[in-house]
């Protein structure tokens, strides 16, 4: 049930060939000299570094049941399962799942009924390829053209079998890259990297997504992507260099496209939609954001900002994760990649929304609550957070860009110096 969305063994079978080993260990032995030297040894940097992802390799032991995502739900021990009973178990996993229903279409048909079933399926094959014959058609001719139903259908969410094509297209990487894709990307990987910068990011692959089925294991195809989308992006930028919170930005791409598609979209993020400046030293985008939150908040929300201002819950506390990552961390999955497609069309203006939207569908118990219980609050909401509740009300917040672009200009030419000094980072 492992799946991927992405052209990861054709891109390495031609880059391997291109790209020396820095070292004779093999795998196993590199494995072992990390772990004494606690990421410590040169050899293995490079080895890590220029080892590129082959083929994902199968663990005969078990079989990860994963959600329609990828993210791992069960692990089923193969030597243990003769008995049938965790099969069955899955198997009941998949026909609940049907039944909650995916705007995606990524369910699995049951078996039983199964004339019933292969009707319903011939229909919803019927309906995804008009749906995806409609999107191919719409952005032909983006970004000259935009087509009128772009952005209705954007926050109806983009069918999850396009969205790495959508994403690409809309992101419109390579025009603020200005090279070669395939060349340039190559190149940087070839770069030894700022060893600082090198040892942070080979700390963090395993610790973004673990429970994804393509992340999950230690120096794995996943993780070594990754690693190298970040040593890649950490070289060619260096004035933001490699920063946490990149990483889960990186890992969303990549579970749609492969490793030299999500270093370009990577590059059109940062410097095509504003996210650069969040990642500059001292964090200028990410004050000027909290900032407009702020305002936001106390013309929307009022009472409740003024309660969360005396209960010094400061949007340091947690909107350095929501507006960094595009919402990538400690969300569902499902609505993390809903919000992006909005952003993808409407830039910023949904950030701001859904930060709105979680507050206010939290207000009444957050407005009972001191510090320490607005934290549980909200950590438990992030848990079972509907994606489709969540962006209705998001949207329910109707404010023109005009007034995001009054708040920026405040900030930086009058601010008001209360909330100036709540955005301030330490």
């Amino acid at each position: 049930m492992e799946h991927t969305n992405r052209k990861q063994g054709e891109f390495s079978a031609s880059f391997s060939t291109q790209l020396s080993i820095g070292t004779n260990d093999t795998l196993k032995t590199a494995k072992l000299k990390v772990k004494q030297s606690n990421y410590g040894n040169d050899e293995i940097m490079e080895y890590f570094s220029k080892q590129v992802a082959t083929q994902c390799s199968f663990n005969e032991k078990e079989v990860a049941i994963t959600d329609s995502f990828g993210f791992v739900e069960q692990t089923i021990e193969l030597n243990q399962a003769s008995n049938s009973n965790e099969i069955e178990q899955s198997n009941s996993k998949d026909e609940e799942y049907e039944e909650k229903g995916d705007r995606s279409s990524r369910k699995t048909i049951s078996s039983k009924d199964a004339p019933i079933s292969q009707k319903i399926a011939f229909k919803q094959l019927k309906q995804e390829n008009a749906r995806l014959y409609k999107w191919k058609e719409m952005l032909e001719d983006y970004p000259e053209k935009l087509h009128v139903k772009l952005k209705l259908r954007c926050r109806k969410g983009i069918p999850d079998s396009f969205r790495g094509y959508a994403w690409q297209i809309l992101i419109q990487g390579q025009k603020h890259l200005n090279k070669e894709k395939s060349q340039y990307f190559k190149s940087l990987l070839e770069q030894g990297g700022e060893r600082k910068t090198i040892v942070s990011i080979f700390k963090d692959v395993s610790r973004t997504f673990p429970q994804h089925v393509f992340f999950k294991d230690k120096f794995g195809v996943g993780q070594k992507a990754l690693f190298c989308v970040l040593k890649a992006l950490s070289i060619s930028e260096p004035e933001t260099g490699y920063v946490q919170g990149m990483g889960y930005m990186a890992a969303v791409l990549l579970t749609y496209m492969d490793m030299e598609d999500a270093f370009c979209c990577m590059i059109g993020l940062l410097k095509g939609f504003q996210v650069r400046e969040m990642y500059l030293p001292k964090m200028p985008g990410l004050q000027r954001a909290f900032y407009i939150h702020l305002n936001l908040m106390k013309k929307y929300l009022p009472k409740l900002n003024q309660h969360l201002i005396n209960a010094k819950y400061e949007p340091t506390m947690y909107g350095s994760q929501w507006f960094m990552t595009i919402f990538a961390v400690g969300f569902p999955f499902e609505l993390t990649v809903r919000i992006w497609d909005i952003f993808m069309v409407e830039g910023r203006k949904i950030l701001f929304r859904v930060a709105l939207a979680i507050f206010k569908l939290n207000q009444q118990s957050l407005l009972g609550c001191e510090l320490e219980g607005i934290f549980d609050v909200l950590r438990n909401f992030q848990k079972s957070i509907d994606a489709d509740s969540l962006i209705k009300t998001a949207l329910s917040f109707k404010f023109s860009k005009k007034l995001i672009d009054k708040f920026e200009k405040e900030f930086y030419e009058k601010p008001d110096k209360e909330l100036q000094k709540l955005c301030e980072m330490y």
